[in-house]
């Protein structure tokens, strides 16, 4: 059965079962960042653009929009070492910029995915750039060696953990607004409660966080 990635625009992208798993965990760890401000712009995921080498052909890789050090970085910490950021005609035949991400670990790819990690002549993990010309690797180090499967809980755990400061602000506002009317009035720990919610929630919390930033502390009682 054929697999797809429906993107913020409602596109549906062919994918395999890596690339639909780890997809929006990137695109969820971007938003936390500040790197994207609504969704990925995705280029390509299964697909034949000769430019691409037969890399697309199954799966394993894709390309965006997101072209940023920033977003290579994350992308390389969620088990995508083999991503870089190819520049305007980075194939010398006109080809426009994007970031290339490839997932380690994935079975689904081709051979010619899978040499963008192995190879010596072009493989990340022999610092080379993934191209047939073997330059050396410009991403930023150091590679994490971990699989797709590996970074996903890596980004959960680390790259959307909201802070301390973070909880306590959304929770105090929560609980001055009322928003939190689901907590019993009679219990003393609504704060807390909120908290322990938000806490458990990060891209809940994430969400409400961007709504409170820049926002005018509410007059004291």
């Amino acid at each position: 059965m054929a697999l797809y990635w429906k993107d913020v625009n409602g596109r549906n992208w062919p994918v395999c079962a890596c690339l639909k798993a780890w997809l929006p965990v990137y695109q969820d760890a971007l938003l936390a960042a500040g790197v994207i401000k609504r969704g990925l712009d995705v280029w390509q995921t299964i697909g034949g653009a000769p430019a691409s080498g037969g890399t697309h052909v199954s799966g394993q890789c894709v390309d965006t929009a997101q072209t940023s050090t920033k977003a290579i970085r994350i992308a390389r910490d969620m088990g995508a070492d083999a991503s870089w950021f190819r520049p305007e005609n980075w194939d010398n035949s006109g080809g426009g910029a994007h970031a290339h991400l490839n997932l380690r670990g994935c079975p689904h790819g081709s051979a010619s995915a899978d040499r963008q990690y192995t190879s010596v002549h072009q493989g990340v993990d022999h610092g080379k750039n993934g191209l047939a010309n073997g330059a050396p690797d410009p991403g930023p180090k150091p590679l994490s060696k971990r699989t797709w499967a590996q970074g996903i809980t890596y980004a959960e755990e680390h790259l959307m953990a909201l802070s301390d400061a973070d909880i306590d602000k959304i929770a105090k506002r929560v609980w001055e607004y009322g928003i939190a009317s689901t907590y019993d009035d009679a219990n003393k720990g609504k704060k807390y409660k909120a908290q322990t919610h938000l806490a458990s929630n990060n891209k809940f919390g994430h969400e409400i966080l961007d709504k409170l930033e820049g926002e005018v502390e509410p007059p004291k009682a």
